[in-house]
């Protein structure tokens, strides 16, 4: 009988050791919740990223938006258009007043600058996308302004039509 008394506690022994979690239970726990937790820090990292090129996307937009206004309502009040060299795109002339809008490579920008009698008036900057090369180019009364990005099949184009 007193077999069975030692049997009967025993198991209730086993019974109260099985309800405390194992070494390897708890390390099982803390590796799921170590790839739960850098799958969300992926995850997170990746919309972060989308955010930001979509926001610079916007911006950009916005900016070729502005320049293509700005650009047209010079082009239509010049008297004189030339297409300059290789960091000033275009120069626009008219009563003693020269705006110069020029390109800087450091920044990506383009920059406009209002002279009149060679004193400087005004100065605007446009941001363009990331890895951009405007270009400048005349046919007829066409003034056209091309900002192609690298990878971007379709150029912005801004075309102002001279007086």
């Amino acid at each position: 009988m007193r077999s069975d008394v030692c049997g009967t506690s025993g198991a209730r022994i086993d019974v109260r050791r099985r309800r405390a979690m194992t070494l390897l239970e708890v390390m099982a726990s803390i590796s799921v919740l170590l790839i739960i937790g850098v799958s969300a820090a992926s995850i997170l990292g990746k919309v972060t990223d989308i955010g930001a090129q979509n926001s610079q996307s916007q911006q950009s937009r916005q900016s070729v938006r502005r320049l293509s206004g700005v650009l047209r309502r010079d082009v239509r009040l010049a008297q004189e258009v030339n297409l300059a060299g290789d960091n000033s795109l275009i120069e626009l002339l008219s009563d003693g007043q020269v705006i110069r809008y020029t390109w800087s490579r450091e920044s990506g920008d383009l920059m406009r600058q209002s002279e009149q009698d060679g004193v400087p008036m005004q100065f605007d900057r446009f941001r363009l996308p990331p890895n951009c090369r405007p270009t400048a180019r005349a046919t007829g009364a066409i003034v056209a302004l091309e900002v192609k990005q690298e990878g971007q099949p379709h150029p912005w184009i801004i075309e102002a039509l001279r007086p």
